[in-house]
């Protein structure tokens, strides 16, 4: 209705923003002059006077021992299923560790999750999720991804108008699996996700950050983190580096996380949950508790370095107890970091060829036939687009095309 009533322009250093990461930086939208509520903010406005105030606020955690850690996680899931009360529970169960820590503190509140796993019938994260449920004496199901063809779908245009704002792209990885789970669960299901813990817990922290003194250096290293899909002008990246420092708070390292969570965690990660919401479900991501985000928040960078506290306490505690400790892709290690930087570097430079060719070994979603039609479309319209890091790079430039019509 705003944009109906108004002859508002596109943001174009937003629009290059968006194209490269998925979304929008700070409060700014792909349209001039419009603005969004930034996250962890309260907006006043009063006499077209606009005040902003943080309501979160941040608090040291006391100690940082594994004992320490579960017992935040007991908080945490207590207050959850509280929360949740009697309604019955969806998990959707990948081999990782988030969604694995969910299903075993299921277990501990004698609770039965329907727990489900979708994409290509060839992907690794099955066997691991599927002995997770067998082991805790859960009900699982795997969900197939073949060919999507939006064109024969009537609720897809609904879909993507309510999942794409003008500040974050959409996703279509839930999609096929929550229009199939939409038939067969009831309407009062909970979804829990997993969803940010990883990073929370330290995912993003490479071994050089903690030499990063300096705000500017910060900055640009979480710039060159989120502009993956699409390279920047210079003066583009000059008001990107602006806005990204203008949300510091640590001073350190800790930025890295906190930036993270404001931004791409918050606007594009959270909002692809509102899926369960577009189906007429209710869901919970018991990570962003705030216990949880303090005790990482103020964790030393050893703890956080490669995830050590938080997979250690899941390994040591949890996932041994209940029997589901696996051999995981997940676990971090130093050369690991160090390879898969040495790839970042050298991708780019790929023929478009062999870099599709990796895009697709790794497609364990099965992304390429469910983008098919969103890329026949754009063919079709010769609208120029790459494909570059992964599938959701097709599924950002096809939106930002649909916004510009």
């Amino acid at each position: 209705m705003i944009l109906e009533q108004n002859n508002l322009s596109i943001n174009k250093d937003q629009y290059s923003y968006f194209k490269a990461s998925g979304y929008t930086l700070n409060n700014e939208t792909l349209f001039e002059k419009i603005y969004e509520v930034k996250p962890g903010e309260i907006t006043i406005i009063d006499n077209k006077k606009h005040q902003h105030h943080p309501y979160y606020q941040l608090q040291e955690y006391p100690s940082h021992q594994e004992e320490d850690l579960i017992e935040v996680l007991d908080k945490i899931f207590e207050d959850t299923f509280k929360a949740i009360g009697d309604r019955p529970i969806a998990l959707p169960l990948t081999g990782g560790y988030d969604s694995r820590l969910i299903a075993a503190y299921c277990k501990k509140h004698n609770k039965s999750p329907y727990c489900y796993t979708y994409g290509r019938a060839a992907s690794p994260e099955i066997k691991n999720a599927q002995l997770t449920a067998e082991r805790l004496g859960f009900k699982w199901e795997f969900i197939a991804y073949n060919d999507y063809d939006k064109e024969k779908d009537p609720s897809f245009e609904s879909y993507y108008q309510k999942m794409g704002h003008i500040s974050s792209s959409f996703f279509l990885q839930d999609f096929p699996a929550l229009k199939y789970l939409k038939k067969k669960l009831p309407s009062n299901t909970v979804f829990i996700g997993g969803h940010s813990a990883d990073m929370i817990a330290g995912s993003k922290i490479k071994k050089d950050d903690i030499k990063i003194s300096d705000d500017r250096k910060r900055s640009q290293a979480i710039l060159k983190d989120i502009t993956v899909y699409h390279h920047l002008t210079k003066r583009e990246k000059k008001k990107a580096l602006s806005l990204i420092q203008s949300e510091f708070i640590f001073n350190s390292f800790k930025d890295l996380i906190y930036s993270n969570m404001i931004n791409r965690q918050a606007r594009l990660i959270n909002n692809s949950t509102r899926i369960f919401g577009h189906f007429g479900f209710q869901h919970f991501l018991p990570f962003w508790h705030h216990e949880f985000i303090n005790f990482f928040l103020s964790a030393s960078f050893e703890d956080l370095y490669l995830k050590r506290l938080y997979n250690k306490t899941l390994e040591n505690h949890i996932f041994s107890y209940y029997n589901i400790q696996f051999e995981s892709t997940e676990v971090l290690t130093s050369k690991k970091f160090s390879l898969q930087k040495l790839k970042d570097r050298i991708k780019p430079y790929l023929p478009s060829s062999i870099q599709e060719h990796f895009i697709n070994k790794n497609d364990i979603l099965n992304y390429q036939k469910l983008t098919h039609s969103i890329q026949k479309e754009l063919r079709d319209n010769q609208v120029p687009f790459k494909i570059k890091q992964d599938y959701n790079s097709v599924l950002i430039q096809w939106y930002l095309w649909k916004i510009l019509k």
